[in-house]
């Protein structure tokens, strides 16, 4: 009898013990869930809802508690997102940066990246759900390819406009050197010409002048004539 008390003694320490540890370690993962600043939720995984939800999930979603855990706050922009999740979750998959949007109690839409996984709480199944609200980012993402394709348009439009300059240049220098050319042009010659140099003149002034790190251009040589007339 002795020895039975003895081992029943044993026993319960040992569970006291264990439920003891139990506790404590219930009692670490919870404070960490509620203090972490990244967005996290415990979804339940037989039924809609959660079993609870950490303060930066419910400030992420601009909702209360209750309504977010009792499944009636529906946040997912595209309709397949949880049941895509939970179908991962279901073969065992563990989801990490999945990129989704959300939409917030104030009609707001957040772009996020989704990580996923499972979770047993005293022998239920659960589903532990982080967030990570990359709006800002993808934002500055956006303007960042937006500012690239402005800056490439516009090196096209400086080359553009540097080319063009070229030819003009050289159009008025082949029209003035005509035009101070020995004979003198005939006058229907002369006029056209001079028609020619104040189109050239009248090109837009954006075209008139090279980028200033682009060289000044050349104006080539005109070719020797055939016979030289003052031979």
């Amino acid at each position: 009898m002795h020895k039975v008390n003895a081992w029943l003694t044993g026993e319960i320490a040992q569970r006291t013990a264990a439920q003891d540890l139990l506790t404590s370690s219930e009692e670490r993962f919870s404070k960490a869930f509620h203090s972490s600043p990244v967005p996290m939720a415990i979804q339940r995984a037989n039924r809609p809802g959660f079993l609870d939800a950490n303060e930066r999930f419910l400030a992420l979603l601009g909702a209360e508690r209750e309504p977010v855990l009792s499944g009636q706050v529906s946040f997912w922009v595209q309709p397949g997102t949880s049941h895509q999740i939970n179908l991962e979750l279901a073969a065992h998959h563990a989801v990490r940066d999945f990129a989704s949007t959300i939409r917030t109690s104030s009609n707001e839409i957040r772009e996020v990246l989704v990580a996923a996984d499972n979770l047993e709480l005293g022998s239920e199944p659960f589903y532990l759900l982080i967030l990570q609200d990359i709006t800002d980012r993808v934002q500055l993402e956006n303007e960042l390819r937006q500012a690239q394709k402005m800056e490439a348009v516009g090196r096209l439009a400086a080359g553009v406009a540097h080319d063009f300059n070229n030819m003009l240049t050289v159009i008025l220098g082949y029209a003035s050197m005509m035009q101070n050319s020995s004979p003198r042009l005939d006058e229907k010659l002369a006029g056209y010409l001079s028609h020619v140099e104040q189109a050239a003149e009248r090109a837009p002034a954006p075209t008139r002048q090279p980028p200033a790190s682009s060289p000044q251009p050349t104006i080539p040589r005109p070719p020797r004539p055939l016979h030289d007339p003052d031979t």
